[in-house]
This record gives C-alpha cells, structure tokens and sequence, in this order.
C-alpha cells in the first residue's frame, strides 16, 4: 500500500522531519500501521452502532473498553523509536 496524493511519495520526507518514531519511517510502514490499527477500530465502531441499536449495556461498555485499549496500544508502539 502507498499513501500518497495522485501517486506522487517521492517528495515526501518521510522520517526526515526531525525525530519521528518507526511507524513514519517510510510510507509503506506507516500505512501499514494506519491499516493495522484502523481495522479493528471500524470493527469496534460497527460493534458499537449495533450494540447501541439493539440496546446491548454490556456490550457497549465492553466495546467502550476495548477501543480505549485499541488507543493506548496504538500510542505506545506509535511513540516507539522516538527520542
């Protein structure tokens, strides 16, 4: 995958903007790591809508927990490798 705005990544200093953590090395590691964690945030999400709907407390508060969870994790790698 490539993130990028009509194709064009060569230009874009990725990890050359002063200390950056190894998830924005390069373009293919950041959206692998945008993907990795935005999956499962869309399936908590849809989780979530549907608990909601059907007026499921418990589900939602699990769900609430796990998205909390999903954040910490993706804060802690996303600092790993910083200065």
């Amino acid at each position: 995958m490539t993130v990028a705005i009509l194709r064009q990544t060569a230009g874009y200093p990725f990890g050359g903007e002063g200390p950056a953590p190894w998830t924005y090395q390069t373009a293919a590691r950041y959206a692998g790591f945008t993907g990795s964690i935005g999956l499962p945030a869309l399936c908590l999400f849809g989780i979530a809508l549907w608990a909601t709907m059907k007026q499921k407390a418990a589900l939602l508060g699990l769900t609430l927990f796990l998205t909390l969870l999903l954040l910490a994790v993706a804060l802690v790698v996303g600092m790993i490798g910083m200065e």
